[in-house]
């Protein structure tokens, strides 16, 4: 008898999950958490570049060691769009070398410096 009322409330939990599954309809905006950088630690000057503490961020690792160091990571916050607009298609312009300087249209992210040249998605 208790297998029986066990498995009852396993399955009325079961559906009631199921139900509450929320899907995403094409012009939905999934955002996603700015990245936020700091100087390294004892570096008040950030001399020696930033660390990304929490957030979003793009990595590439650069030497091979399987992980992401530091200097790998580069901070992203949204762009004009907000974040990743479901069944759109989101085309970014303006990708050059150098910092940014205001001539990008990123919709997904913010443009962003990475070794050197700028980054879009």
């Amino acid at each position: 008898m208790k297998n029986k009322k066990m498995v009852g409330l396993l399955v009325i939990a079961t559906l009631s999950a199921a139900s509450s599954v929320q899907a995403f309809n094409n012009g939905d905006v999934i955002r996603f958490k700015a990245g936020e950088e700091s100087c390294r630690v004892g570096d008040t000057s950030c001399y020696y570049g930033t660390v990304v503490q929490k957030g979003s961020y793009f990595a590439m690792d650069t030497n091979g060691n399987g992980s992401f160091s530091d200097y790998e990571r580069v901070a992203i916050t949204p762009g004009s769009d907000g974040g990743f607009v479901v069944g759109a298609i989101q085309a970014a312009s303006g990708s050059h070398g150098g910092n940014p300087d205001g001539s990008e249209f990123a919709p997904i992210d913010a443009p962003w410096s990475f070794f050197g040249n700028t980054g879009m998605h």
